[in-house]
């Protein structure tokens, strides 16, 4: 009769928190010592966003329990809340070593390794995943991953075996596409177009066709930017106007994009248009903008370094070589990061001052040890200064070794790759 009574407050509890009422599921768990129930209990808390009240209770559940993959993803789950990304990814892998048929587990640690760049980390984990869940947002980020490292091929074949006959992934067309099968991608996202009127299939039926016929493509983006008011689009319209010389039309549809949505690499290509049409007074106010505004805000330091690349590039058709040098110290000088730092070396090497580019280097490795100490390892060995190259290099793989030696107890083997 207990057992009864236990199992009909599990069942309640537990539908409880799958319609959102967690304080009624709570109360239900409250005061049990039925490991179903504390587990239950944690994971209301951190429904309710009570994070250091559910850690605790996630804790006192690993300390009695510590087999339970449950409880780590449970773990995972609060300090990704609370922004920790590193103790989160500690917290999933855990749970993967413990149950590596976790899905849930499985796909925050994978996403987390995809949002580090470890494409090839995540691969082995996305696979067992998509063998557990079948599911297609799981399959497409498989299919990405393998596409970011130049598997395109493989993730094709993976996608015909893995995709219902008929059914549509984006991911099986961005492979097609980085295998330059434009024709397949072009025909196939069509089709889906068709079939389910996604966006993302749209844009992916004009990317691919802009490959194989321009002109067709650039009449249907022109016809469709008219029905929808879709950035990425209209974007891709812009670019594929400049590659076909409709200046006057590019600029047009970029005024209309930034009035949608304003974004550093538009302002960029306004000015490439304006140098591209031969308005090189008006480029240059628009360059000399730009730059001022990113290095005050310095949001995107990878977007700063195209826009001073394009900016030097520029001053290199309309200025002396000391004027050049002059205006581009005046501004990046100030900025003691590494972006500038290496624009500035580079920009040196480049004129044949190895003195001042060895310092301006010197200076963005001591910035970021990894972004600018690789240019500045670069430098040396272009240099013949081989034993400072190979200095910098064991510096940066030691601190790279030790961070990851650091997360060691955090790892798990899965298909035969240790994971982090």
């Amino acid at each position: 009769m207990k057992e009864d009574a236990l199992e009909d407050r599990i069942q309640q509890a537990f539908l409880l928190h799958e319609r959102g009422a967690h304080e009624e599921s709570l109360a239900l768990c409250s005061g049990s010592k039925e490991p179903a129930l504390e587990i239950l209990a944690a994971e209301n808390l951190l429904a309710l966003g009570r994070l250091g009240d559910a850690e605790a209770a996630f804790l006192d559940l690993i300390s009695a329990i510590p087999g339970s993959s449950k409880a780590h993803l449970g773990l995972a789950e609060v300090f990704r809340k609370r922004g920790d990304r590193a103790a989160a990814a500690a917290g999933y892998a855990e749970a993967i070593r413990l149950d590596q048929g976790n899905p849930i587990a499985l796909r925050e640690y994978s996403q987390i390794l995809v949002e580090r760049g470890d494409h090839r980390g995540a691969i082995p984990v996305q696979k067992a995943l998509v063998g557990l869940s079948q599911n297609p947002s799981d399959c497409l980020s498989l299919l990405r991953s393998l596409v970011a490292i130049g598997e395109a091929d493989e993730a094709i074949v993976l996608s015909r075996q893995i995709l219902a006959a008929g059914s549509h992934n984006p991911g099986y067309i961005e492979a097609l596409i980085a295998s330059r099968r434009y024709a397949e991608a072009a025909q196939a996202a069509e089709e889906a177009w068709n079939k389910e009127r996604e966006p993302g299939y749209l844009r992916l039926w004009l990317s691919a066709l802009s490959r194989i016929n321009p002109g067709e493509a650039y009449d249907l983006y022109r016809d469709h930017i008219q029905m929808t008011a879709d950035p990425e689009l209209l974007f891709s319209a812009v670019l594929l106007a400049k590659q076909l010389h409709f200046y006057d039309e590019a600029i047009e549809m970029l005024h209309q994009l930034r009035q949608i949505q304003d974004e550093p690499i538009y302002h960029l290509l306004f000015c490439d248009l304006r140098r591209a049409k031969g308005d090189m007074d008006a480029a240059g106010e628009e360059y000399a903008q730009l730059l001022s505004e990113q290095l005050e805000s310095f949001e995107h330091p990878e977007s700063l370094k195209v826009i001073i690349g394009k900016y030097i590039a520029f001053l290199e058709l309309t200025k002396r070589k000391d004027q050049l040098i002059e205006e581009i110290r005046g501004l990046l000088e100030p900025h003691p990061s590494w972006v500038c730092l290496v624009s500035l070396g580079e920009l040196y090497e480049r004129y044949g001052d190895l003195s001042r580019a060895r310092d301006a280097f010197y200076r963005g490795y001591r910035s970021h040890y990894l972004r600018g100490g690789i240019p500045y390892a670069a430098f040396s060995a272009r240099n013949r200064e081989g034993r400072e190259a190979e200095k910098i290099i064991h510096y940066i793989l030691c601190l790279l070794y030790t961070s990851d030696a650091a997360d060691e107890e955090d790892s798990v083997d899965l298909g035969g790759r240790r994971i982090i």
